[in-house]
């Protein structure tokens, strides 16, 4: 599989949510219980005999949320659980005063090629 396509499958595979899912940037009207995912290269690809012989992306996945022990969270990591080759991490969460959301991020990572 290309990466082209690893990237349309993982997308697909978030648009199942039961919140809105976006690719980089959020629409300025969505402003509560939302994911905003993007890949940010490839970390752990392996090379051998001077090409790449495995090949991988990562990036981060973030949700906004104002629900307290907010459901959608087991939703997102059952989703990447069941995301061919997808490894993952919670990495993050915090309370943005500002906003008076609760932000989630995790880290992920999937292999293709």
């Amino acid at each position: 599989m290309t990466l082209q396509k690893t990237l349309k499958e993982f997308g697909k595979t978030l648009a199942g949510l039961p919140v809105s899912v976006f690719h980089y940037t959020r629409p300025k009207t969505v402003t509560n219980r939302y994911v905003v995912w993007q890949e940010d290269g490839g970390n752990n690809s392996f090379h051998a005999d001077n090409s790449q012989e495995e090949h991988t992306v990562a990036g981060t996945l973030d949700y906004f949320t104002k629900v307290e022990f907010d459901s959608a969270v087991d939703d997102i990591q059952q989703t990447l659980i069941a995301a061919a080759g997808c490894s993952w991490e919670l990495t993050n969460v915090q309370f943005e005063e500002e906003t008076g959301l609760i932000h989630y991020t995790w880290e992920w990572e999937i292999g293709y090629g």
